[in-house]
């Protein structure tokens, strides 16, 4: 749908108009029109010679002569107040922000009275610099009221010299370097100096051609009128002196001459600064427009004075439809004509526009209540289309679902023997593979490994000095290496028992130690126990060694695994038996699958209870078969039990007190620990003991609290001993749950039991 521009290049003298019809990507040139100002006259008021331009405007709106889409007009640039200023940012916001309060300090109105546009004619990375113009705010809104009293409504109004910029893609002369256009008027000449694609300056010389008018009329002794009459018709500029015209034209010529040189001379002026200002390139031509570009001889003229070519501004390439008037190279038209181009698609430049602000051209909102009524149809359509196209996905999904649905039913009924309609439910069920009965003979934790555990802790409580422990209890700060997450203080030599990263005194949750969290084949070999060294005589390969004879027999074998689980009970029977392992004072080394340190009186009860279980699982694979006496390891016989936290042995007595020469003062500055009774079943544990201060019996507690399988422990009965050898030490008592599970593992338990009920 093509729109109707008008360009109006509103003059003194008179009123010029160009018609562009545009399309989205195109335009063509259909029409131009004059139309002249009556009365004129230097004797005019400046109210009676605005009457006169708003009456040739009615006119023309009467005829329909400013009928269009867009109307585009200029501001008489003597009103115009122009200045560049240089800012040390780019930022596009920053600058808008902050111009009114720059142009403040250059020209004489406050922000609130003028009104102001800008144009960015340089930007760097940390700096720009603008063209900014300003003008008289109440002016303004006058002209716009005078506009819109006669039916006028521009939605675009520029500044008359720099809206030249706009026809420079047109011209026939190009590339030539920098070109000044020059519209002389009738009261003001306006000059727009390009280089490229740049304006280097703009601006408006307060002489025209009603001031050559009034040098005739003051020479030839006329009246204002006639003069103006006879300038139009006989009017003419030449050198002094020339020979070729008559004394009639020499006479007119002189007198003409007079009116002319002072725009000669303002021309010659702004040419020269132009020049400084782009470093001595000079000006290649002056192309003139207006009126007055119309006088005879006033392009020699020019161009002997001014020592640039001089010619008139015509243009080409232009789509031309059906024109009486004027011709393509007219160059009266050239101003108007620019001004209607920047309304097209093809405006190439910025420029500058006072509408904005309070004074925006109101007929962007009126095109859309024009429209209000297709746009909400149109956006009923969409919002139908949207809920359409909503509805028939939710029901794709909803039959998905379904399909689905049907299928976790099938699959939870073939697997799980119950149909089920609930995904996190099924899932649940298969990741929880529940155990077999024949392997929940076997404990989360035996009393022989709690036994190793409370011993090892009592072994790391022992390790460290009351001076110490009191230390780090009155710094509260120390929560990090020096305490539990629960403030627990833990001393520096409770190192976490070979796990890496594990809590210094806190026995390590399973899947953090080593291998945890790999699957095991039921048929695999059994494997030498951590930490100790191998069986004579018994090799953990992925067959059992063959006796005389014998082929290798495969461990799959559910007999071969019975007979290698009692080869190792008997292997490690005759060890124990002939003393191959003897106690040492000795730490050894952290057994890998418990984080603790190695207690040798355990080591070998330890590997006696894996033979036992390895024993056990291997009759449990036979049908029919009973789990072999003895395989699930009790309470470990009292002869076996140490009672010193693990460190009894060749140069340690009870209590694991050094020996050695150390005085009695150090010796009470440790912390001991000895327990006189142990008892332990699958549920929960008793412990009964004393310790040579509360400290220590404190530590003990908060370091069995952090057990992974010791819940709910609570210290109670702590009375100081007043008799016996362990006087003005502390006796005490402590009771524990025992529970392996985690806090998810009993949910999960929990809903399958719900599920079952249900």
């Amino acid at each position: 749908m093509s729109q109707r521009i008008v360009g109006l290049d509103i003059g003194a003298a008179s009123v010029k108009a160009v018609y562009l019809e545009a399309t989205f990507r195109n335009f063509k040139v259909v029409g131009a029109i004059e139309r002249h100002i009556e009365p004129r006259g230097p004797d005019l008021s400046s109210a009676e010679r605005e009457s006169a331009v708003d009456d040739v405007l009615r006119r023309m709106k009467q005829a329909g002569e400013l009928a269009g889409d867009t109307v585009v007009c200029a501001l008489p640039s003597h009103r115009v107040l122009t200045r560049e200023i240089l800012f040390p940012f780019s930022d596009p916001k920053q600058i808008d922000s902050t111009i009114g309060f720059e142009l403040e300090s250059f020209v004489p109105y406050s922000t609130d009275e003028m009104v102001y546009d800008y144009l960015t004619v340089e930007r760097e990375p940390h700096k720009s610099r603008v063209f900014a113009a300003a003008v008289e705010r109440d002016y303004f809104e006058a002209l716009l009221e005078r506009y819109s009293a006669v039916g006028l409504d521009p939605r675009l109004v520029g500044f008359a010299p720099h809206s030249m910029v706009h026809v420079i893609p047109y011209l026939t002369v190009r590339d030539l370097g920098p070109v000044a256009l020059v519209d002389i008027g009738a009261e003001r000449t306006n000059v727009c100096v390009v280089h490229g694609k740049s304006v280097v300056l703009a601006r408006t010389i307060l002489r025209g051609g009603d001031h050559i008018t009034t040098a005739v009329a003051s020479g030839l002794g006329l009246d204002w009128r006639a003069a103006e009459e006879l300038k139009c018709h006989e009017g003419l500029v030449a050198p002094s002196g020339a020979s070729f015209l008559s004394d009639r034209e020499t006479r007119i010529a002189a007198v003409v001459r007079n009116g002319v040189d002072p725009l000669v001379q303002a021309l010659f002026t702004t040419l020269q600064a132009v020049s400084s200002k782009l470093r001595g390139e000079v000006i290649q031509r002056v192309l003139l427009t207006g009126g007055t570009s119309r006088l005879r001889g006033i392009y020699d003229y020019l161009e002997d004075a001014l020592g640039v070519t001089t010619e008139s501004l015509t243009v080409s390439g232009l789509p031309l439809g059906e024109m009486s008037e004027p011709k393509e190279n007219d160059s009266r038209f050239a101003a108007a004509l620019s001004m209607a181009l920047r309304a097209t698609s093809a405006a190439t430049r910025d420029d500058f526009n006072f509408r904005r602000g309070a004074f925006a051209y109101a007929g962007d909102f009126q095109f859309i209540k024009d429209k209000l009524v297709y746009l909400v149809v149109l956006l009923v359509l969409l919002i139908g289309l949207a809920v359409f196209r909503g509805y028939t996905r939710y029901s794709m999904l909803v039959e998905e679902r379904d399909q689905q649905l049907v299928a976790l039913q099938d699959f939870s009924k073939e697997v799980l023997g119950k149909e089920k309609d609930d995904f996190d439910s099924v899932l649940t069920a298969l990741r929880d593979v529940p155990v077999p009965e024949d392997l929940k003979v076997f404990p989360e934790i035996s009393a022989t490994e709690m036994l190793y555990d409370i011993t090892s802790i009592m072994q790391e409580v022992s390790s460290a000095s009351r001076e110490e422990v009191l230390r780090m209890q009155g710094d509260p700060g120390l929560t990090g290496a020096g305490a539990g997450a629960s403030g627990a203080v833990v001393p520096p030599a409770a190192t976490g028992g070979g796990v890496p990263g594990a809590m210094p005194g806190v026995v390590p949750d399973p899947s953090q130690l080593p291998g945890a969290g790999e699957a095991r084949d039921p048929n695999a070999a059994p494997t030498a126990i951590p930490g100790l060294p191998p069986i004579p005589g018994v090799e953990p390969q992925g067959v059992f060694p063959p006796g005389p004879g014998q082929e290798p027999v495969p461990m799959a074998d559910p007999s071969a695994r019975l007979e290698r689980a009692r080869q190792l009970r008997e292997a490690h029977q005759a060890r124990i038996q002939g003393g191959a392992m003897e106690r040492s004072a000795q730490v050894r080394p952290a057994v890998p699958d418990r984080g603790m340190p190695v207690n040798p009186a355990f080591a070998n009860l330890r590997a006696e209870r894996d033979a036992a279980r390895a024993e056990a699982e291997a009759q449990a694979a036979l049908p029919g078969a009973v789990p072999v006496p003895g395989a699930v390891p009790g309470e470990m016989p009292a002869s076996d039990v140490p009672t010193d936290g693990g460190q009894q042995g060749a140069g340690q007595p009870d209590g694991g007190a050094p020996t050695d020469a150390v005085d009695d003062a150090a010796a009470e500055e440790k912390l001991l620990l000895e327990l006189e009774n142990i008892e332990i079943d699958e549920e929960r544990v008793a412990l009964k003991g004393e310790a040579n201060g509360l400290e220590a019996a404190t530590l003990f507690e908060q370091l069995l609290t952090k057990h992974r399988c010791f819940k709910n422990v609570v210290l109670e009965g702590t009375s100081k001993i007043t008799f016996d050898r362990h006087r003005d030490w502390y006796s005490f008592r402590i009771r524990m749950d025992v529970d392996c599970s985690t806090q998810e593992e009993k949910r999960n338990a929990e809903r399958q039991e719900q599920e079952e009920g249900e």
